[in-house]
Parts: C-alpha cells; sequence; structure tokens
C-alpha cells in the first residue's frame, strides 16, 4: 500500500474536518452538539493582540458549528508563568477538552496534568515540534493547529529567495533571540539561501523599536551588499524599512505574520512578501479537532495553517475582518 506523505496526510485531515463543519452546520444548534452532549472547552489565550483575537473568532464560529461551550482566558501582557497559570486554572474547571500553545519545554508539566486528567488537548500556535527538547511521542501525539516553523519559514524563504537576484548578502533578522520558534526561522531561512547561492549573516533584533531601528542602521552602514533582509518578526522588518527609507536604499523585506501594520507594509512596499499563520484558522481548526476526538474518538491530528503567503498582488484581497 502507498504510503501517503506529510502534505497527503494533512490534507486528508483537513477535509476531514471540513466535512465534519459542514455536518454541524447544517444539523446542530449553538449549545447542543450533534450527538446531544455538550461539550465544554477551555481556550487559553497568551496575548489579547488583534492576531489572538482572530484566533477566538476563529474558535467561536467552529464552536458555534459544533455545539462547543468555549470558555475562553486572555493575558493582557505575556509571560510564560502567567499563562501556565491560566491554563492550570481552566485544567481545574474539568473541561470536555483544553486548547493552548506550547511555547517551551517550561509547558511539559502542565500538559502531563492535562493528560492525567483524562482531559484532550489539542496545541494551537505553538507545538513540541518546535522543541528540539520535546519531540517525543507523548507530545507529539497531542493534536496541533498552527504553522510548523519549518514548513512556514521554508515557504517564505524559498519563495523570497526567488524573488532576489541570485547573489549576494542576504541579512537575517531574528526578532526573539532566544525563542526556539524564532531559532527555527533563523536556521531553516539560512540553511535555504545558501543552498541557492547567497551569503548570510544573522542580526539580533529587539522589541524596542529604537534599538531594533540602531543594530539594523549599524549593521547596514557596513554592509553594503546586501540584497535582502529575512525578518523573523514584524518589528525586525519594520527597522529595516525605517533605515532603508532614511539611508535612500533598496532592500527587499520578508517577514512572519498578517497584522494591520504588516499588511500596510506590504501596500506601502516596504515589505514584499510575509507569511500567515491564519490565526482564525488556528482557532477555527483547534477546536474542529478537539471536537471529532471527543464525538468519534479519534486521533486529534497536526492542521498546518502556515502557508498562506501575502504579497502586493494579493493583499487587497486578505480577510482584514472576520464576521461570525
Amino acid at each position: 500500500m502507498k504510503r501517503l506523505g506529510t502534505g497527503s496526510v494533512r490534507v486528508v485531515a483537513l477535509a476531514a474536518i471540513l466535512m465534519l463543519a459542514v455536518a454541524a452546520c447544517e444539523s446542530s444548534t449553538n449549545t447542543v452538539s450533534t450527538t446531544g452532549k455538550s461539550y465544554t472547552v477551555a481556550l487559553a489565550v497568551p496575548l489579547n493582540i488583534s492576531l489572538f483575537q482572530d484566533e477566538v473568532k476563529g474558535a467561536q464560529a467552529a464552536a458555534r458549528a459544533f455545539g462547543i461551550n468555549l470558555k475562553v482566558s486572555y493575558l493582557s501582557t505575556y509571560a510564560e508563568a502567567a499563562y501556565i497559570s491560566n491554563i492550570e486554572s481552566a485544567i481545574a474547571t474539568k473541561p470536555d477538552g483544553i486548547i493552548y500553545g506550547w511555547y517551551s519545554g517550561g509547558y511539559a508539566k502542565v500538559t502531563d496534568e492535562a493528560l492525567a486528567a483524562g482531559i484532550k488537548i489539542v496545541f494551537v500556535n505553538g507545538t513540541p515540534h518546535n522543541d528540539a527538547n520535546f519531540r517525543t511521542a507523548k507530545y507529539l501525539a497531542i493534536g496541533f493547529a498552527g504553522p510548523t516553523e519549518a514548513d512556514q519559514s521554508a515557504t517564505l524563504a524559498q519563495t523570497f529567495a526567488a524573488s532576489l537576484p541570485g547573489h549576494g548578502l542576504v541579512l537575517l533578522v531574528n526578532n526573539a533571540p532566544g525563542q526556539p520558534d524564532h531559532a527555527i526561522r533563523i536556521n531553516t531561512g539560512k540553511a535555504i539561501f545558501e543552498a541557492a547561492g547567497y551569503q548570510t549573516d544573522v542580526l539580533n533584533g529587539a522589541e524596542d523599536t529604537a534599538t531594533a531601528v540602531a543594530n539594523v542602521s549599524a549593521y547596514l552602514s557596513k554592509h553594503s551588499n546586501v540584497v535582502g533582509a529575512y525578518t523573523t518578526g514584524f518589528n525586525s522588518a519594520q527597522a529595516v524599512c525605517t533605515v532603508a527609507k532614511q539611508d535612500n536604499l533598496t532592500i527587499p523585506v520578508s517577514t512572519f505574520d498578517a497584522s494591520p501594520t504588516s499588511l500596510a507594509a506590504i501596500k506601502s512596499g516596504c515589505v514584499t512578501v510575509l507569511v500567515d499563520q491564519q490565526f482564525f484558522a488556528e482557532g477555527f481548526f483547534a477546536v474542529a479537532n478537539v471536537y471529532q476526538a471527543l464525538r468519534f474518538k479519534t486521533q486529534p491530528v497536526e492542521v498546518n495553517t502556515g502557508t498562506y503567503l501575502v504579497t502586493k498582488d494579493n493583499v487587497d484581497s486578505y480577510p482584514t475582518s472576520f464576521a461570525i
């Protein structure tokens, strides 16, 4: 029997979940699932910003379709300890399922607690796939909706490399040094650019905009052969754009995540391409993943949402709001 590749498995899984969504929309009410049992699912959101608000809207849309009682908790400012505490509080309410992001090995203990309590888990946005120290069978068997960093990084880097002149230096700017997911973005991009014949260099960015601009300015003043900047987050992309405009430089920029500011940068020409992990889809398919596991006793699957490339050619058709 022919073995399906990863992409084929994702397509089949995604198609199955979509079929469930259609069936649920046709036969369920807003409060009762198709089995007559109302499942309660907790969604712990790490940060109350526009991107994660879209994730919540997606989760709410799926909850409505499947008759899920969705309980959402937010953090106003992300801190790992506070987020883990929120997850633990959600576990204590004994939901049927729980959805949250795995962003470091610090989430192993709380995940073990949820597993021990018999709660169906689906990771969203962050996954052990991005954490080499915890890429084990126990954690990888848990469902996930969102981008696998290596996949979305390769999608962006390959597209960006093809738009560059074929020689010169590509500057890779790490928006969050020390974070495993950003390290994967850097390492994946670096390998792809070098395989395409480019020189590469890595610069650490900064969350503080002024510091990020100063770092980029200092680097570009000493390197006139930079032909493109691959950035792992928009703060770094904006820093490159700012310096390029100030110094009258032409440097194509690529980045991650579609926010109002990054989409505006695409429209202005500052950023040439970004990869969007589609937060609305993350939320929707995370809830669908939990539902199919609870309803049909199936194993939650990996749904890769991080494949949407946005350029000047399609930015005007990008959905900027989601009515549910």
